[in-house]
């Protein structure tokens, strides 16, 4: 799917200033869980990665991976090839759970405005996750 030529020079600066990687949500999250942010081999490249605890987190954009809380309406131009670019990522999205899952892995997936309201919080679960669920007690 080839991206429309934007009609404003403001539009075109914007869109090409977004990162896909290392954005602030994502160096705010590896700072709160104290680990790096790693690009792996594994389908949807998850942005951490506990291998021993088989735990996956993706940081993901409310606006584009079109998070349901925040609701955000579509951009008023090109609205049928966003309409098609948004689908394509939530199908995307979808389907890298899946198969991950199906590799035996657990998938966290944090919203950006979750990281925003409550990164404490955020911070807990994901420290969760890749915890045991049993603790071993020494003998």
């Amino acid at each position: 799917m080839k991206a429309p030529k934007s009609i404003s020079i403001g539009v075109r600066r914007s869109m090409q200033s977004n990162k896909s990687s290392r954005t602030l949500p994502e160096l705010l999250l590896s700072r709160l869980i104290g680990k790096e942010i790693v690009r792996s081999d594994l389908p949807g490249h998850p942005d951490f990665v506990f291998p021993r605890k088989k735990v996956v987190v993706f940081m993901h954009g409310c606006f584009w991976h079109r998070c349901p809380v925040c609701d955000f309406s579509l951009p008023k131009s090109n609205r049928p090839y966003w309409a098609a670019k948004f689908e394509s990522n939530k199908e995307r999205d979808r389907s890298v759970k899946q198969r991950l899952e199906s590799m035996g892995w657990r998938v966290v997936e944090v919203w950006e405005h979750e990281l925003r309201e409550d990164p404490i919080g955020v911070r807990n679960s994901v420290l969760a996750m890749r915890s045991p669920v049993i603790q071993k007690t020494r003998t």
